[in-house]
């Protein structure tokens, strides 16, 4: 799936999800946070697709450190490393967790 595609699938999604956690579930004060999770790739290598949601969530009037922080956490290619990577993403309150291929 090319970036494009990718950014047309996920980001409407996001949005809607985004909408209603936005409209209800964080305390008073509170950002929603948005978790980014890859299973697969580096820092380097994912930091374009991360930019593209970023853009698209800001096209959408959502944006990372305004109204909504973006998470990132990224394995380094060590797949064994993602369950305590999600668990930190838990601790960190999240609203809605990404975890694109």
């Amino acid at each position: 799936m090319d970036l494009v595609r990718f950014v047309l699938a996920v980001v409407p999604t996001l949005g809607v999800v985004l909408g209603a956690a936005v409209s209800g579930a964080p305390q008073s004060g509170q950002m929603p946070r948005i978790g980014y999770l890859p299973s697969a790739g580096t820092s380097a290598s994912v930091q374009p697709t991360l930019e593209a949601v970023r853009q698209g969530l800001a096209e959408l009037g959502y944006v990372d450190g305004r109204n909504v922080i973006i998470e990132a956490r990224w394995a380094e290619g060590r797949v064994e490393r993602l369950p305590e990577l999600a668990a930190e993403l838990w601790d960190r309150s999240i609203t809605w967790v990404d975890l694109p291929p």
